[in-house]
């Protein structure tokens, strides 16, 4: 045979642009063979799965949520702590985008369920997600659960004093009022409850609240730490108590500049936390929590015009936690 063999013309050398389609065809069946993968050993693979987003959109879709929480809801017992918050973040992230109440009332009662991780942290992470969700995802039974729940001071005693405070669990005040007693609790947990109990409307836990605030200097640490407390009570002498630190031009509190601090009214991070608690408020927030504008000067102008427009007749939510 000759030492090299010539090509034979009538055959066509493979192109480049061939090359690419055969190679998208190989992830296209690639991504075809995962998603006809059962959800139950996707749901496996994410959880077992280092990596922290969601890859398969089957995870996500409407028509598998339920299959999803319940596939989930098998790893809350397992060894690894980690994995364990992964499936409480996965149900919570399911039934919050769900648009059906079976699904979200299904997710809240999981991640009630789960409240029993005996790793705080994690406990602490379902007591946050559960005050994302609206409060006709809270059955009968998921409340129950909850009052069960806080017979056991939990993890977090103080978050979830607080999301009963949201759902209006009225019928608990008298079982939470002895903790807002420094004979029966922490500092914490005791500021915890009166919060809880002035969202459900006690007149004395209200007024104790506001007697304590009014003692204390309008500056940033109050105004950061306190004043979000005021707006989660949604009473109105507390909103309008906000109202009044919106409508001073006092420089108590500082730039969030770090390298050019300079004084400031407190008005401007009071206008960012009246943004949510007040029904046609003139402003929005970013995913961020801060004001959608570049000219803060001007959306605090904006803002007080508009409150005195309104007066005392403006509505505050309290469908939000």
């Amino acid at each position: 045979m000759p030492k090299h063999q010539h090509l034979n013309p009538n055959v066509q050398p493979l192109m480049p642009n061939t090359k690419n389609i055969l190679l998208s065809l190989s992830l296209f069946f690639a991504l075809e063979s995962s998603y006809s993968q059962p959800i139950t050993d996707q749901v496996n693979q994410y959880l077992r799965d280092t990596g922290g987003s969601i890859k398969s959109d089957q995870l996500l879709k409407e028509a598998n949520a339920v299959e999803v929480i319940s596939s989930a809801s098998v790893f809350f017992h397992d060894t690894l702590s980690q994995v364990r918050v992964k499936a409480y973040s996965l149900i919570s992230t399911v039934g919050l985008q769900s648009q059906k109440v079976n699904v979200r009332q299904e997710a809240v009662s999981k991640l009630i369920q789960a409240s029993r991780d005996r790793d705080g942290g994690n406990v602490g992470t379902i007591w946050s997600s559960l005050t994302r969700f609206n409060k006709e995802d809270f059955s009968s039974a998921a409340k129950d659960s909850l009052k069960n729940r806080i017979k056991l001071k939990p993890a977090h005693l103080n978050d979830l004093l607080k999301l009963m405070g949201y759902l209006e669990m009225k019928d608990m005040a008298e079982e939470i009022r002895p903790l807002s007693s420094s004979a029966n609790s922490n500092k914490r947990d005791r500021w915890a409850a009166l919060l809880s109990l002035a969202r459900m409307g006690d007149a004395t836990s209200v007024q104790s609240l506001m007697q304590r605030v009014q003692k204390l200097p309008v500056n940033d640490d109050v105004v950061y730490e306190v004043f979000p407390d005021l707006a989660y009570t949604r009473q109105p002498e507390a909103i309008r108590y906000m109202i009044t630190t919106l409508n001073s031009d006092e420089k108590n509190c500082l730039s969030s500049d770090a390298e050019n601090e300079t004084a400031i009214p407190c008005a401007y991070r009071v206008m960012e936390q009246l943004a949510p608690v007040i029904e046609g408020y003139p402003l929005q927030l970013d995913a961020s929590g801060d004001i959608k504008t570049k000219d803060y000067v001007k959306a605090l102008a904006t803002v007080r015009n508009w409150m005195k427009g309104k007066g005392d007749n403006y509505k505050i939510r309290r469908d939000t936690f």
